[in-house]
């Protein structure tokens, strides 16, 4: 199964997963910050563990910054960012005004490379899980 292709002869999975729901309790504590920087910075660290597992997954690509994968790179990551955030949810709570709070209160700070990075990665990866969602009237 190609989908599955990236985890064959690395580490076990269980690992990975481990990483992952360490990164999304990591994220959860999002709704505990109350300045816009305090929500980047958390948005930092989560980031920072998705990319332990992504450098763990791709130790060939070490030295790529988090914020300058490949298009291959990017599709990896924003992947494993995805399961981070599904996994949060319950948590974080409502994750779309967080993420309106930071983009009206951060200013200039979104300016630099990296978090401006990182809130696109963050808005990106919600937009697509909010286009997965249907509507149970629809399925009928």
């Amino acid at each position: 199964n190609s989908e599955y292709q990236c985890w064959r002869g690395k580490e076990d999975l269980s690992t990975f997963t481990d990483l992952l729901w360490s990164a999304a309790v990591t994220l959860s504590k999002l709704k505990e910050c109350r300045s816009p920087l305090n929500k980047l910075l958390c948005l930092q660290e989560t980031n920072a563990e998705v990319t332990k597992v992504y450098r763990r997954l791709h130790p060939e690509r070490d030295s790529l910054m988090a914020y300058s994968h490949d298009e291959q790179g990017q599709l990896i990551s924003s992947k494993l960012f995805s399961f981070v955030i599904v996994r949060s949810q319950q948590n974080v709570g409502c994750l779309s005004s967080e993420i309106r709070f930071i983009s009206d209160f951060a200013g200039s700070v979104l300016h630099t490379e990296e978090y401006g990075y990182l809130l696109t990665e963050l808005k990106g990866c919600y937009q697509q899980l909010s286009d997965l969602y249907v509507d149970e009237d629809e399925w009928i």
